[in-house]
């Protein structure tokens, strides 16, 4: 992991977040902000003007590590704030911080609730059906407040 640039009293980590240390396969897409954990539904993104930058361009393998993990080596210490954007993956980190996250005062995370990969429930729709029931959830909530839920 690395530190990059932040400012001041502000830490930023830069490591591939999953649940757990593992390695996964990341989907490199046609512009680095799409890529993901999980392969990018090119026939659902078709239906829609623009999102060319979403489509797969190649695979790779990463290690991911949950966000507990880091934590219980001393990478950082109690958490206050966390915004997460990690493409779909947010869940995943959730689930491997939960320790880390009881500290936390704010959430900032958008999580996508819309069917934007081949292991989401579109797959398993008709095209015309998940086009009609796309929709994508920015939520922001303290420790104590339920997150955007899922379908």
């Amino acid at each position: 992991m690395e530190r990059v640039g932040a400012r001041r009293g502000v830490e930023i980590h830069r490591a591939a977040i999953g649940a757990r240390r593992e390695t996964r396969t990341v989907h490199l897409t046609n512009h680095s902000m799409c890529t993901s954990l999980y392969r990018p539904d090119e026939c659902l993104m078709r239906q829609f003007h623009g999102l060319e930058v979403a489509y797969l361009r190649d695979t790779a393998q990463v290690e991911t590590v949950s966000i507990d993990e880091l934590a219980a080596e001393g990478r950082f210490g109690a958490i206050d704030f966390v915004k997460i954007d990690i493409q779909g993956a947010e869940l995943d980190a959730f689930r491997g911080a939960v320790a880390s996250l009881a500290s936390a005062v704010a959430i900032v995370s958008e999580v996508e609730s819309r069917p934007s990969t081949r292991t989401s429930r579109c797959s398993r729709m008709s095209t015309a059906n998940c086009a009609a029931r796309a929709s994508c959830c920015t939520s922001s909530w303290t420790s104590r407040d339920a997150p955007c839920a899922p379908w």
